[in-house]
């Protein structure tokens, strides 16, 4: 449901995730700098084609917290990578961490767009 609501509201979503490994950090500058030249071109082709069917690519701040804000009311609260289930102190709202964190990351793409 949430997928589709997704899909029909804002046309496409995707996350870009810091790679932080011991194979990542092997690579050089040059390395480093063709991998996000590369995310560049797929972030402008992904513009061009979702234009291209009347729709628009809505980018939401890597630092959004969106995993950290409960979805019901609100409130922040820190939490370590490795709790997988979103519990919120103020309102008991129990939901799975990813998930809350879609909701969050619609509600500010939705946000940008009014």
């Amino acid at each position: 449901m949430i997928g589709a609501l997704i899909g029909d509201i804002v046309g496409s979503r995707f996350e870009r995730h810091n790679i932080k490994t011991k194979e990542f950090e092997l690579f050089d500058d040059y390395c480093k700098a063709t991998l996000d030249n590369g995310y560049g071109m797929f972030v402008n082709m992904l513009g061009y084609k979702l234009s291209d069917r009347g729709k628009r690519l809505v980018k939401v701040d890597r630092w959004f917290p969106s995993s950290q804000i409960c979805s019901c009311c609100k409130s922040k609260q820190h939490m370590p990578l490795d709790v997988r289930t979103y519990e919120c102190a103020c309102c008991g709202c129990v939901i799975d961490r990813d998930l809350n964190a879609a909701i969050n990351i619609l509600n500010e793409g939705l946000r940008i767009i009014s």
